[in-house]
């Protein structure tokens, strides 16, 4: 029963830390030792042998290979062919959803986008766009967002200086600014494009909103190497928080698609049956990294820094004080 529990979680991204090995040697379709798997076992699992996992998934007993059979000297994947994948209907609507946003030609080719087309339409009858959003705030989307993000490439590509204005009605209007662009962003939770980039005139560097871009063209090359700076720039103002987060399905989902901008690296810890999740960020998305870890609730916990626990504490205080009797 133990082993069945493990294969039906094995590949469940946020339920088991083998699930990157396992999908390795299914995809590389080839023969492996028995010593190379315990060795990347034991590499994940910090030098330490999972009995329980190994006999479960890598059987040498005749007939209780689950996925990978044992022929004496090496393990084989069980599947002659290739192992066909039906999709569901929420994936089928998301892969579809892919083709239909309006940028996706800046980032996949017309031959692609049909071929997505043509797997994910089952003419179910339903939409993603069916689903209203009722307790957000309605974005006003930029316009010609594909060309705008096909300059910024090419400028990116060829070292150019990137020409644009930069307005937010009401706010500000920034106009003839010039920047020397270093990478294009997205954010999956704000569905939003930033262009990172170097300000000559102000010797800093700046994230804009594609939203508030407008007139953008391509001028004069550069010679610096930005990148370089850029990265330096990028390790002198990256923090980490370490967060413990209940093994709960739909914390763990919430938890991983919040900080999927973020790098960040999840274990498991067994004696507390908790996640420990350890999260780098850039000191300038601090407020958004503190919201989405108080929109987690109880579920998840700082364990360090402290100033971040302290800011947390002020926030929850300063919203009780708000709104007590």
């Amino acid at each position: 029963m133990k082993g069945l529990l493990l294969n039906m979680k094995l590949f469940d991204e946020t339920e088991n830390k083998y699930y990157e090995l396992i999908s390795y040697y299914v995809c590389r379709r080839e023969s492996f030792t028995d010593s190379d798997v315990k060795r990347r076992m034991m590499e994940i699992n910090a030098n330490e042998m999972d009995v329980s996992v190994y006999d479960a998934i890598f059987s040498k007993e005749e007939g209780l290979g689950s996925i990978f059979t044992y022929d004496e000297t090496s393990f084989q994947y069980v599947l002659e062919d290739v192992f066909p994948i039906r999709l569901n209907r929420i994936e089928r609507e998301a892969l579809f959803a892919v083709a239909e946003f309006a940028y996706s030609e800046g980032f996949i080719n017309k031959k692609t986008i049909d071929r997505i087309s043509k797997v994910a339409n089952d003419g179910t009858g339903w939409s993603l766009d069916d689903i209203k959003i009722r307790n957000q705030d309605v974005r006003v989307k930029s316009g010609n967002l594909v060309k705008k993000i096909s300059i910024i490439i090419e400028a990116i590509r060829t070292s150019r200086v990137l020409c644009y204005d930069n307005v937010k009605k009401g706010k500000y209007n920034y106009t003839g600014s010039k920047a020397w662009p270093v990478k294009l962003e997205y954010s999956f939770v704000n569905d939003s494009f930033r262009v990172c980039a170097y300000v000559p005139k102000e010797e800093r560097f700046i994230k804009i909103s594609l939203d508030t871009l407008e007139n953008i063209t391509i001028g004069e090359p550069f010679e610096r190497d930005i990148e370089e700076e850029y990265s330096d720039f990028m390790k002198e103002n990256t923090k980490k928080i370490i967060l413990e987060v209940d093994p709960v399905q739909h914390i763990i989902e919430r938890c991983f698609r919040l900080f999927s901008f973020y790098d960040r690296q999840a274990v498991y810890d067994t004696s507390k049956e908790k996640y420990r999740l350890e999260l780098k960020y850039y000191r300038f998305d601090e407020s958004e990294v503190i919201r989405d870890i108080m929109s987690l609730g109880s579920g998840a916990v700082v364990l360090e820094p402290r100033g971040i626990q302290m800011k947390i504490y002020n926030r929850i205080v300063a919203a009780y004080n708000n709104y007590k009797m």
